[in-house]
């Protein structure tokens, strides 16, 4: 088994404005930013996809891609993808958003990694009839809770979403955040139109920006 051919399709998946982040707190970038789909093939007839988070730039897929044909599935544990994959050169993109606190622990892993690793993990699960969580390490859980996702918002327009999250089943909701923002207001806001029941995640990618101010929201 080898693979003969990685195919790549851009695709820009639209985003209802309103839901996203409040005007200000700057513009939405997320129309502009890119997932790619990739499908790797191989000379016995398997196919595997996956796809890139937002904004990854097409070519480093592309250079990545060139990369793993000729090489066996079977033979290529996800954690070996990155040395099989080589030394490459980091390709800069203006979709790119500044996402040092994941690239830093990551390892030398590359843009554009992750859908390569689904479609050898798809096509490895093809072969065996396995799902895909049998290569790696097994399942914790036969199912995964869902949550409504908002960007940084007022209070008000968080209010306003999380009535639109309720209307639709969600049990909590995750949001993005920074230490200057009136995040106590908006969890506030947000129970007040859900409850104290509905649980709220925050996600501030690194943005408490002191140890005190994190103290002091908790």
């Amino acid at each position: 088994m080898k693979v003969t051919k990685v195919d790549v399709w851009s695709v820009i998946v639209p985003t209802y404005i309103d839901r996203v982040q409040s005007p200000v707190y700057g513009p939405n970038t997320f129309d502009r930013m890119p997932h790619h789909i990739v499908r790797v093939c191989t000379d016995d007839g398997y196919e595997g996809i996956g796809e890139t988070q937002r904004g990854v730039p097409r070519e480093a897929v592309e250079r990545l891609a060139d990369r793993i044909i000729g090489l066996d599935p079977r033979k290529l544990a996800p954690q070996q993808l990155p040395e099989a994959m080589g030394s490459l050169d980091r390709v800069e993109s203006p979709h790119v958003l500044d996402r040092w606190w994941e690239t830093a622990a990551a390892g030398p892993h590359f843009a554009g990694y992750e859908a390569l690793e689904m479609a050898i993990i798809d096509i490895l699960g093809k072969l065996y009839d396995q799902p895909a969580h049998w290569f790696l390490g097994g399942a914790v859980r036969d199912r995964v809770p869902a949550d409504y996702w908002i960007g940084c918002q007022t209070p008000e327009d968080a209010a306003a979403n999380t009535r639109l999250a309720v209307e639709r089943g969600f049990k909590g909701m995750k949001m993005k955040c920074t230490g200057d923002e009136p995040l106590v207001a908006r969890c506030e806001a947000i129970w007040e139109v859900a409850g104290p029941e509905f649980e709220l995640t925050i996600d501030p990618n690194t943005r408490f920006w002191r140890l005190t101010e994190a103290l002091d929201m908790a």
